[in-house]
């Protein structure tokens, strides 16, 4: 039976527009964005092993943890070739980290003369605010010098000589330096422990930081001697429970920052041909505290970024530029042990403290007798006499 002319008129029709439609075009899906930071050799990245890092993120992320890595070789180091980040690219709340910037500010104005050093400023009882430091324990009210309280905001992150700092310098001047450097979106909207508006807060992201410790370094804003001034202070910085235990060979300049719910640290990791920048940023939002769910996958990044750079310095002078050389330590990070949390670094208490490690008291030793004399087998008129000391009446 034929068929009928309604079904074949139709039957070609669905045949022209499926040859009209490209058979990649109506299969492909569009893909969705992705919101994990890098690629697998995204531009810069040099001889970075950025699969290592994501390694590290990803073990984060099935751990409730949002984290960001971000790298930067400078001077002769030869790691990077320009900034790379690795993970989260969103804005993370600053905690005490902003205190770099803060601090950057002030020094331009002393570089600029609007501020000196050894210009004093009173502090009263109405500027101490719990948190971090030293000064909210002084009796107020007292003076101190620019120099002091920038050396107190960054050597033990008292917050209450930040405040000083801040209403001293201005707000508006933070971020102004933010604009100057392109560095959004840094933003240092409220005091420390303040009443502020209720719609002003204090945050940064990884690769922000990591540009603004990078222009720090090379001179972009401030004169080689408070360059100088703020990484030595940096050096002294005493809160170093994140990178520090995990890079006991390294000298650092870092400032540390956590809250209830982040945990950052930002370092140069200094050395002649091994300078770099490192800054990790992570995140908890189940009301674990982040300085014990987040602060081994710090040590985790800080160890493996240390390694690499080592590798890449030996690669960059022949030594030892074997098949190794800054392949970092990618497969030997901590195990998980039975309850699925992971094993705590050795030295380190559960929250991420150093241990001091009892004593160990040495065996008494044995007390050494001589041996005794051979009596000799003579008569007794042959022995000596006794000599015996009389007492005096």
């Amino acid at each position: 039976m034929p068929p009928h002319p309604r079904a074949a008129t139709t039957a070609l029709a669905l045949g022209l527009l499926a040859a009209a439609v490209p058979p990649a075009q109506a299969s492909t899906p569009t893909p969705s964005p992705s919101s994990s930071g890098v690629s697998a050799s995204p531009e810069g990245a040099g001889r970075l092993d950025v699969a290592a890092l994501q390694a590290i993120v990803d073990e984060a992320a099935a751990d409730d943890v949002r984290l960001s890595v971000g790298v930067r070789s400078l001077d002769g180091a030869t790691l990077t070739d320009g900034a790379v980040v690795v993970g989260s690219t969103e804005e993370y709340s600053s905690a005490s980290l902003i205190k770099v910037a803060l601090v950057t500010t002030v020094l331009r104005a002393v570089d600029r003369g609007e501020l000196a050093l050894d210009q004093t400023v009173t502090v009263t009882g109405a500027d101490d605010v719990p948190g971090t430091g030293v000064l909210a324990g002084y009796s107020s009210p007292y003076e101190a010098t620019v120099a002091e309280l920038c050396e107190l905001a960054i050597t033990v992150s008292d917050n209450t000589a930040s405040n000083v700092l801040a209403e001293e310098v201005g707000l508006d001047q933070v971020d102004q330096l933010v604009e100057d450097l392109g560095v959004e979106p840094t933003h240092m909207g409220r005091l420390f422990f303040s009443d502020g508006p209720a719609d002003e807060s204090n945050d940064l992201d990884t690769a922000s930081t990591v540009e603004l410790y990078r222009a720090v370094y090379e001179g972009d804003v401030l004169s080689p001697a408070s360059r100088d001034l703020l990484l030595g202070w940096m050096r002294e910085q005493q809160l170093d429970t994140k990178f520090a235990p995990a890079l006991p060979d390294v000298p650092l300049a870092s400032k540390t920052g956590d809250t209830s719910s982040v945990s950052h640290d930002g370092a140069y990791l200094l050395g002649a041909g091994r300078e770099t920048v490192l800054v990790v940023l992570s995140e908890t939002d189940d009301g674990r505290s982040p300085t014990q769910a987040a602060d081994p996958y710090l040590a985790d990044v800080a160890e493996e970024v240390g390694a690499q750079v080592a590798g890449a310095h030996a690669h960059a002078h022949g030594v030892g530029a074997g098949d190794a050389a800054g392949r970092g330590r990618r497969g030997r990070r901590r195990p998980r042990d039975a309850r699925g949390g992971r094993r705590r670094r050795p030295g380190l208490d559960a929250a991420g403290a150093r241990r001091r490690r009892p004593r160990r008291r040495r065996p008494a030793r044995p007390r050494r007798r001589r041996p005794a004399r051979p009596r000799a087998a003579a008569s007794t008129s042959a022995r000596r006499p006794t000599l015996r000391r009389r007492r005096r009446r």
